[in-house]
Parts: structure tokens; C-alpha cells; sequence
């Protein structure tokens, strides 16, 4: 029981101690080092014969967004129900790097043809982690 008791009270010093240490780090962080990790949610429609087209500009967008800071991944989704609608999933170190994408004159010029190619403009949502 002795053992059992050394090791509650040891394993709740641990968690003080650490706990005591993140408060002290965080307090010497400014707000733009406390980044929130962003996911953007973005919803298109394609019409069947625009499928290859629009394939094109999103395989553009994507090796653009490869080199663009605080990009960590995206993901492509169809969705079951309705085949003309994709869904892309884009995760970002924070929302300053997504709005510095989202401002980037390369991609908002491919955004454009894409915009044009769908007849509608594309719908974001963001999202914090």
C-alpha cells in the first residue's frame, strides 16, 4: 500500500509540475506563437462534362499548396449522394497562413477559371481545431 501511495502522490507531482511548466511556457508565448490549427471546408458542384476540366485546376491548386507556408494536408472527398458535389478538406497551421493562401494572387487567379468552370463561386468554411 506504501508503494501504491509513493506512487499517486509521485504521479500527481508530475502532472502539477508539468502542468505549473505549460503555464509558465504559454505566459512567455505571444498570441501569434499560440497558433490554432485551421481545417477549411470547401464545397463544389461540377456538371459531369466539366469533371476533367475542373480536375486540371484542382491538381494546379494543389501543387501550389504544397509550397505555401502553414499547409499541412488537404483531402478530396465525392460525396455517395450526389456525384456532381466534391468536398475538399484543407488543414492549416493557423489562420494567418490559410488567409495568406487565400489572398495569393496565383491561386486566386486559378480560383477564377475554376469559379467561371462551375458557374458559381466556391463556398469555404473555416474551421479551428
Amino acid at each position: 500500500m506504501h508503494i501504491i501511495i509513493n506512487i499517486y502522490i509521485t504521479q500527481r507531482r508530475c502532472i502539477f509540475f508539468g502542468y505549473v511548466s505549460w503555464l509558465m511556457l504559454r505566459s512567455k508565448l505571444n498570441e501569434k506563437e499560440m497558433r490554432m490549427t485551421v481545417k477549411i471546408f470547401i464545397r463544389r458542384k461540377v456538371s459531369p462534362e466539366n469533371v476533367l476540366a475542373l480536375t486540371v485546376l484542382l491538381k494546379k491548386l494543389r501543387s501550389l499548396t504544397l509550397n505555401q507556408s502553414g499547409y499541412i494536408y488537404g483531402e478530396t472527398l465525392k460525396r455517395v449522394d450526389s456525384k456532381d458535389e466534391c468536398m475538399v478538406i484543407s488543414t492549416w497551421r493557423s489562420l494567418d497562413d490559410w488567409n495568406a493562401w487565400l489572398n495569393n494572387a496565383e491561386r486566386k487567379a486559378i480560383q477564377s477559371e475554376i469559379d467561371v468552370l462551375l458557374g458559381q463561386q466556391t463556398e469555404y468554411a473555416v474551421y479551428e481545431v
